[in-house]
């Protein structure tokens, strides 16, 4: 399993927007992992979905989750489970996107700002385009 070599981070000022942004930067042979209280959500129409936590994720928030494949087509199907009502704050705990094997976004303890990081993969310059665009108030090497 390869693990998650931080390189930023991050300070979110909107949440949803800055995972809306992740997954399309992240998507193309890329996965995303949810914890949480997925009760209210349906995934079932999300083709390659996996229940349950598979290499290279690790649990970040008690125990189950999902993982599904992000392409352009699953980003929206995934939005419209995740978006109403403030799920992906008040109910997922813990969303994990790795691309090409590698964890490359980890947004724990429901976005808290000690818990949002991003590895390599994601750009410094992409980085800059959030925080110009508010979506970001900051972020730091890690």
């Amino acid at each position: 399993m390869k693990s998650m070599e931080r390189a930023f981070w991050l300070d979110p000022r909107d949440k949803p927007a800055l995972l809306l942004r992740m997954m399309r930067e992240l998507c193309g042979d890329s996965r995303i992992a949810l914890q949480g209280d997925l009760s209210s959500c349906d995934f079932s129409e999300v083709p390659g979905k996996i229940d349950g936590l598979v290499d290279p994720f690790r649990p970040e928030f008690g125990s189950g989750g999902v993982v599904l494949p992000l392409f352009p087509m699953t980003v929206d199907q995934i939005k419209r489970q995740l978006f109403p009502g403030g799920r992906i704050v008040r109910d997922i705990g813990s969303i994990q996107i790795e691309k090409g094997g590698r964890v490359e976004f980890v947004a724990a303890d429901h976005f808290h700002r000690e818990c949002v990081s991003v590895g390599r993969a994601v750009p410094e310059a992409f980085l800059r385009e959030l925080v110009e665009a508010g979506v970001l108030r900051g972020y730091k090497p890690a």
